[in-house]
């Protein structure tokens, strides 16, 4: 299942990371992190804090309502995207991140968000109005 990762390729074909010069998004591709889950983990609980974006790398993760899963996230997908409008725990709007199988993902500190939205305001305006 896991593959080597060009973070910085994956990064530079999605946006906002598209949009800002290539120096600030290797600010990411400093301070990430990977984690791992085993299929049938809890990633998320609409309760838990708001601390980092993610993205999937590998596998598949659920996005469940209630006992409902309404959609899943593939490779290079992100979420919560609740990180880039700066909010915090509680406001996952209702949903629970579940593995769906064994997944891998890029962990992108909200401090390095908030730097990126700092340095550029083409991520800013990103972040503030759509999402990923």
């Amino acid at each position: 299942m896991t593959q080597p990762t060009n973070i910085l390729e994956i990064l530079r074909t999605h946006a906002p990371f598209d949009a800002v010069p290539v120096a600030i998004v290797e600010t990411v591709t400093r301070t990430f992190t990977e984690q791992r889950y085993d299929s049938g983990c809890v990633v998320l609980l609409r309760t838990s804090p708001l601390e980092d974006l993610l993205i999937v790398l590998d596998g598949k993760v659920d996005i469940r309502v209630g006992t409902g899963i309404v959609a899943s996230l593939v490779p290079h997908e992100a979420f919560p995207l609740e990180v880039l409008q700066s909010k915090t725990a509680g406001q996952l709007a209702g949903c629970d991140y579940i593995a769906n199988g064994d997944i891998r993902l890029l962990v992108i500190p909200a401090a390095t968000i908030a730097l990126l939205r700092s340095a550029n305001a083409e991520f800013n305006d990103f972040c503030a109005h759509r999402s990923l």
